[in-house]
């Protein structure tokens, strides 16, 4: 098991276990990846993907040496497998969201641009995210996930510090050098964070005992 969440934390674009009922993989744009179905699948198998922009759809669907595809894919993004896997090539950030296979939740895919930092840190920890370079005048701390799209988090102005959430147990701060800091980290602080809109880090919160 150590060894398992060691490699999760260190080669997080292999992809990782952080939930016993789904496997959450977070992989960067421009590359490509392989889903297999959960078990061998006698039969047809259908592909699809759900995601808040376009809901629940059919990718393509097997049958034998027969693959029929259900969306449009004029670049030959999407192809199956000899054992009926799921290839998807060259990624878009559009193609996050949970896959199925024959309706079973295979995984749960997050694409980042290949820029961006990422970091996978454990829940009831705390993080401290600095800005890419040195900002003169105001500084705005924004995030951005699935559940709540994107909301600003905190403004810093000279020594004035100007909360935009609710924030009863004082979890974030701005430090001396506008840099933002979470504390007691919980699961949905996982998102995408901002600088002045200009991203910084895709941040993965995972239960402590993982």
């Amino acid at each position: 098991m150590k060894v398992k969440i060691f490699s999760c934390l260190f080669a997080f674009v292999l992809g990782c276990n952080v939930t016993a009922e789904i496997q959450h993989r977070i992989v960067k744009e421009k590359t490509s990846i392989t889903l297999s179905c959960p078990h061998t699948v006698e039969g047809n198998v259908t592909w699809s993907t759900e995601n808040r922009q376009k809901g629940k759809v059919d990718i393509l669907t097997v049958d034998g040496d027969r693959e029929e595809k259900h969306i449009p894919d004029p670049d030959q993004r999407y192809r199956s497998l000899a054992d009926k896997a799921l290839r998807i090539d060259n990624l878009v950030l559009s193609d996050s969201g949970k896959y199925f296979c024959n309706n079973e939740s295979v995984t749960q895919l997050m694409v980042i641009p290949p820029e961006i930092q990422q970091r996978i840190v454990k829940e009831k920890t705390s993080i401290t995210l600095s800005c890419p370079h040195t900002v003169e005048g105001k500084v705005t701390w924004s995030t951005e996930n699935r559940q709540k799209g994107k909301v600003d988090i905190l403004t810093v102005d000279g020594d004035r510090e100007e909360k935009h959430i609710p924030d009863p147990d004082q979890r974030y701060r701005s430090l001396a050098d506008k840099a933002l800091q979470i504390n007691n980290l919980v699961l949905s602080d996982s998102g995408k964070y901002f600088c002045n809109n200009e991203s910084v880090m895709q941040l993965t919160v995972i239960s402590p005992e993982m």
